[in-house]
């Protein structure tokens, strides 16, 4: 990029060229603003592994995750640099906090008090990318409609939460969207309302004063 003056066309165009990182968005400001790059460089000039490479080494710690020792979760993902990959460094933040509780989940794999389907379900989502787990936990809020599965689910999360609260805090947004979720289905099973209400009850009146004012005009 040069130093010189840009106008605002030119300003434009280069910053938004498909395929910028943000290092060279902020250098095409520093140019056309005529200020230095603030001791900024360029992650690009690092050697390092690129994005998919360490997308294969999230997804790799990812399928092994629950078969590693807590000291193994934290070195691997430590070890990956995602710092200017903004998807992967939440994604490597969600695991590390996961990690954190690899003792609780231990305990909690060989808790019979545990529903065994629903636990499988809830480690996938804690590990799973966000798109992925997002789908999953709208496929479980739909399930609720089944008054079944509403026992089950209520009874795993009450267990859990007693249990294990450092796991039932890590996705306690969903839980209660699972509890309103419960509501909602139970009331939608509810019959509807039907009562006449004051509107009702007057159209009920006019009608059968009508028919008793006709009934006395033709006696």
């Amino acid at each position: 990029m040069s130093d010189s003056a840009l106008s605002r066309q030119e300003y434009l165009a280069a910053a938004f060229t498909e395929g910028n990182h943000a290092y060279d968005i902020l250098a095409v400001r520093d140019a056309y603003l005529h200020r230095e790059a603030a001791g900024r460089t360029n992650p690009a000039a690092n050697q390092g592994p690129d994005r998919e490479e360490i997308a294969r080494e999230m997804a790799t710690i990812a399928d092994s995750f629950y078969g590693l020792d807590q000291e193994q979760q934290f070195a691997r993902l430590n070890a990956l640099p995602c710092e200017f990959l903004p998807d992967l460094e939440r994604l490597k933040k969600r695991l590390l906090r996961v990690a954190k509780q690899t003792p609780a989940i231990q305990a909690a794999e060989q808790d019979p008090a545990l529903d065994r389907g629903l636990w499988k379900i809830y480690k996938a989502i804690l590990i799973a990318p966000q798109k992925e787990a997002t789908a999953q936990k709208r496929k479980t809020l739909q399930t609720l409609s089944k008054a079944a599965v509403q026992k089950r689910t209520a009874k795993f999360v009450k267990a859990l939460k007693r249990a294990y609260p450092e796991l039932h805090q890590l996705e306690s947004e969903w839980f209660g969207q699972l509890a309103k979720g419960k509501k909602i289905a139970k009331d939608s099973r509810r019959p509807a309302n039907i009562g006449l209400g004051c509107f009702g009850a007057y159209f009920l009146f006019q009608l059968v004063f009508r028919l008793v004012r006709m009934l006395l005009d033709y006696e």
